[in-house]
């Protein structure tokens, strides 16, 4: 994989680009029906060739500038570091600050797809500056797009299209961190559309910026997941306040916040007490933006592993022709190619489900989700540490890239939702839609994707053997119900089922 350009150098990347993703699908989606396919895909192709160059030859080589310098902390303020600056004005220039944003608001308009295979790149050449540019710009910018007034729009998209300030989304509180209903933060109606924010909010990625995007309660006596909403806070005029900026070993470069609201104006983006529903479309993105950047960075490790590997010499021979040496190459190969494939297929289904409508592509985007935050998070861990482990003592020397690739890699299973909450979300969606349609379980089983499933050779056959296990353990489960509780509790579960999807 060279390190000249992160998108034409990677083969597998461009074997996705070129033969697996549905081109077509996608453009109709996000383009429209008349729009040239052909013409459409070659640009985008272009944009990604020009990216994975910038980001080989630019931002790869100051990463271990940007960890080593870290967040700067002086007199009080909270700011990035300037090699980091300079890898974002960069991107800037190139017109990918915030690439999803519209044509008409001043962005390249690139689907989902597309932004997450330059997230990909833009994680291996550098985690920190990837969720600087994620969240900082791209993260408000979808929201702002999806729910807002037409002046927010008018206000925000066409500075965030062109990097002129930097966000954040600030939903996680120091006593409720993946628990989104017990959020305490409070919005109070001020008049003329303005709210006042009280609370405090903590690991913000990002959060030393221009604005920020707050989740609170917003309806007096609400509790859980009612209640909520959305709102955009300007800091300008010490509107809100940057406490502090974390102390990390990962993502060094990135400043993790904690942000104090005491009285702070804000106006509410989208309607005030649909906050879990729109905060839904974001959690979905960011944890497959997670899953992205877990492969980026299991690819860093790889290259490196597989260049120390060929030039290393052991007992007369290069290390990586050593069965076991091989072997681990071999897995870690086999880890990336599998966490790609799944991820893109998920992007597509957003892509399908956010620009096209498509209810079927929604859900099998949900239940993908939790599986790509999962698969693709623990597999970067599992693939940074046989990296290490290649290189051998030379792994925990600074100068050699993999020790801040294996650090890195432990931020991506926790963040925006720990590889325990994935399960969790995964089981509980599966027995769902179990209740839901229990005659499924005389067939494939509740999840459309498992059921269609087919593989050619060995492969398929324990694939169908797991998918046999799976619902085989869900007919146990709906079996047990029934004997303690009879046949009416199929129909009540199902029934409350349906109502709440």
């Amino acid at each position: 994989m060279s390190a000249t350009n992160f998108f034409s150098g990677n083969p597998d990347l461009v074997e996705v680009f070129d033969r697996v993703i549905p081109w077509p699908a996608v453009v109709r989606a996000v383009e429209g029906v008349d729009a040239n396919v052909d013409e459409t895909v070659s640009t985008w192709r272009e944009v990604l060739d020009v990216a994975g160059r910038y980001m080989a030859s630019e931002i790869a080589p100051r990463a271990a500038e940007v960890d080593e310098i870290g967040v700067i902390r002086e007199n009080g303020t909270v700011r990035m570091n300037e090699p980091m600056t300079e890898n974002l004005r960069g991107l800037a220039e190139l017109g990918l600050a915030s690439p999803s944003v519209p044509a008409e608001f001043g962005g390249a308009g690139l689907p989902f797809t597309v932004t997450m295979m330059l997230a990909e790149m833009l994680a291996r050449a550098d985690l920190s500056t990837q969720v600087q540019h994620g969240i900082g710009w791209n993260s408000p910018a979808a929201l702002i797009l999806r729910f807002g007034t037409e002046q927010q729009k008018a206000r925000y998209l066409p500075i965030l299209a062109k990097g002129g300030l930097m966000g954040a989304v600030a939903m996680t509180e120091p006593q409720a961190g993946s628990d989104v209903g017990n959020v305490s933060t409070t919005a109070t109606p001020a008049g003329d559309d303005c709210w006042l924010l009280k609370g405090r909010k903590q690991f913000i990625s990002a959060g030393q910026g221009d604005m920020v995007i707050v989740l609170a309660r917003c309806v007096a006596g609400s509790t859980g997941l009612d209640g909520l909403g959305m709102f955009i806070a300007d800091r300008e005029g010490d509107n809100y306040v940057v406490e502090r900026a974390e102390h990390k070993f990962v993502i060094r470069g990135s400043p993790t916040c904690a942000l104090v609201f005491e009285g702070t104006r804000a106006t509410a983006l989208g309607k005030p007490g649909d906050g879990w529903k729109q905060i839904l479309t974001f959690m979905n993105e960011s944890r497959l933006g997670v899953g992205i950047q877990g492969i980026g960075v299991a690819t860093a490790a790889l290259a490196k592993a597989s260049e120390y590997a060929a030039t290393r010499v052991q007992m007369g021979k290069p290390i990586r022709e050593h069965p076991m040496i091989a072997e681990m190459l071999l897995d870690m190969e086999t880890t990336v190619a599998g966490a790609r494939a799944l991820a893109y297929q998920a992007a597509v289904l957003q892509d399908r489900a956010i620009f096209g409508g498509d209810q079927a592509a929604a859900r099998d985007a949900r239940e993908l989700t939790p599986l790509v935050k999962w698969y693709c998070t623990e597999g970067a861990v599992r693939v940074c540490r046989l990296a290490l482990q290649i290189h051998g003592g030379y792994g925990v020397v600074d100068e050699y890239d993999v020790g801040r690739y294996m650090r890195d890699s432990l931020i991506t299973p926790i963040y925006e939702g720990t590889s325990q909450i994935q399960s969790l979300m995964a089981v509980k969606d599966l027995m769902k839609w179990t209740m839901q349609r229990p005659s499924s379980l005389v067939r494939g089983g509740p999840s459309r994707l498992l059921a269609s499933a087919s593989f050619a050779g060995r492969g398929g056959a324990d694939f169908a053997a797991a998918r046999g296990q799976i619902v085989g353990m869900l007919r146990s489960v709906v079996g047990g119900l029934v004997r303690r509780r009879g046949v009416g509790i199929l129909t009540s579960r199902a029934c409350s089922a349906s109502a709440r999807s």
